[in-house]
C-alpha cells in the first residue's frame, strides 16, 4: 500500500483509538477529559480525510467503513426527534455565570419565557437568586460552593405551591469544602422526588487549587476531583428511596469515563429523548461540546423534547430543558 494511503488510514483510526481510551480511562489520569473533546473533533477530521481519499480513488471498502465510523464518533450524541412533549413536569438546568456578570435581567427573561417548573441554576450568588425568585414568583433555595459568605453557588426554584424540604449544602468530600445542593421536592400532586444540583470540578478551579503546572497536570487534578465527586453522588443516590433528578454543569463531555458510569444508574435526558446534538458550550469560542446535563433515576422517564436553548447572550453556557414523568 502506498505511503499516502497508509497515512490516511492512520489518521482515520486515531478517533477510534481515542474513543476507546476515553471509555477505559485511567481513573487518576487526564486522558478521559482530553479524549472526550478530541475524539469527536478528530472524528470530523478523519471523516473529511476518508471522504477526500474516496473521491481520489482510494481503497473504497476500508475507507468507506472508516468514514462511517468517524461520522458516528463525530455525531455520537445526535438525536433526530422532532416532537416536544407538553406532558409531565418541566425542568431546566443552566450555568448562568451570574457570579461573574451583571446580566441578571437577561437570565430572568429567558427563564420567564420557558416557564419551567423546576429550575436548577449554577454560578450565581444568593442575592441574584432572591431577585430571580421575586421576578419569576417562585420558591427558591440556595447553597454556596464554599462556606464563605458572598461566594458563588447553586440555586433551585419551584412554583410557590410546591414544597422544598431538607434543602442543604452537602460537601463532596471530607478532603475538600466544595459542595452541591440537595433537596427533596414535593409537588401538590404526585410523589415526592429528590434533586441534586451539581457543578463538578472545572479546569479553571483546578488551575487555582493545584500546584501542578501545565495542561496535563490541571486535567489530571480535574479528573481526580470529578471522580471523588461522582463517587459521593453515587453513594448518596444509592441510599435514597424516592426518585432522583441529577442536574447541572458536569464540566465533561458525554463520552468520558464519568458519564459511562452515570449512565449505568441514570437516564441521560438528551440520549433518551433529545433533539439535535445538545451542545451547551463552545470551547475556544467555536468548538461545540455538551457539558450540562439532565439525569434521572430509573423511577423516572424522560419525555420527548430534551434540548439546549438559546441563552439570549446571557451566559457562556446554554440552558438545557426537558420533561419527565414517573414510571409508576
Amino acid at each position: 500500500m502506498p505511503l499516502t494511503w497508509r497515512l490516511v488510514l492512520a489518521l482515520c483510526t486515531v478517533p477510534l483509538a481515542l474513543r476507546l481510551l476515553g471509555t477505559y480511562a485511567i481513573l487518576s489520569g487526564p486522558w478521559s477529559l482530553i479524549a472526550g473533546v478530541l475524539g469527536p473533533l478528530l472524528g470530523c477530521l478523519g471523516l473529511f480525510a476518508a471522504v477526500l481519499a474516496l473521491i481520489r480513488g482510494g481503497p473504497r471498502i476500508g475507507l468507506g467503513f472508516l468514514a462511517c465510523l468517524n461520522l458516528g464518533l463525530a455525531v455520537e450524541d445526535l438525536r433526530l426527534s422532532t416532537k416536544v412533549s407538553q406532558q409531565g413536569l418541566s425542568v431546566i438546568t443552566w450555568n448562568t455565570a451570574l457570579g461573574y456578570s451583571a446580566k441578571q435581567r437577561c437570565v430572568q427573561k429567558v427563564l420567564g419565557r420557558e416557564k419551567a417548573q423546576i429550575v436548577a441554576l449554577q454560578e450565581l450568588r444568593q442575592d441574584d437568586l432572591e431577585n430571580i425568585a421575586v421576578a419569576l414568583d417562585m420558591r427558591c433555595t440556595w447553597a454556596g460552593y464554599f462556606p464563605t459568605p458572598g461566594s458563588n453557588g447553586l440555586g433551585l426554584c419551584v412554583p410557590k405551591d410546591w414544597g422544598i424540604h431538607l434543602a442543604q449544602q452537602r460537601s463532596y468530600s471530607k478532603k475538600t469544602q466544595y459542595a452541591y445542593l440537595f433537596a427533596e421536592i414535593r409537588p401538590p400532586q404526585g410523589k415526592a422526588f429528590n434533586v441534586m444540583n451539581v457543578h463538578l470540578q472545572s479546569p479553571a478551579l483546578s488551575r487555582q487549587q493545584s500546584k501542578r503546572r501545565g495542561a496535563s497536570g490541571v486535567f489530571a487534578h480535574t479528573t481526580a476531583r470529578q471522580i471523588w465527586q461522582l463517587f459521593e453522588m453515587m453513594r448518596v443516590a444509592s441510599g435514597l428511596d424516592d426518585p432522583l433528578l441529577l442536574l447541572g454543569d458536569f464540566n465533561s463531555t458525554p463520552n468520558t469515563w464519568a458519564h459511562g458510569q452515570l449512565r449505568r444508574r441514570f437516564s441521560d435526558g438528551h440520549r433518551a429523548a433529545g433533539q439535535g446534538l445538545g451542545s451547551t458550550r463552545r470551547l475556544a469560542g467555536w468548538l461545540p461540546v455538551r457539558i450540562d446535563y439532565l439525569y434521572a433515576s430509573k423511577h423516572l422517564r424522560w419525555l420527548d423534547g430534551t434540548r439546549s436553548l438559546d441563552d439570549g447572550g446571557c451566559s457562556d453556557h446554554r440552558p438545557v430543558i426537558g420533561r419527565f414523568t414517573s414510571k409508576d
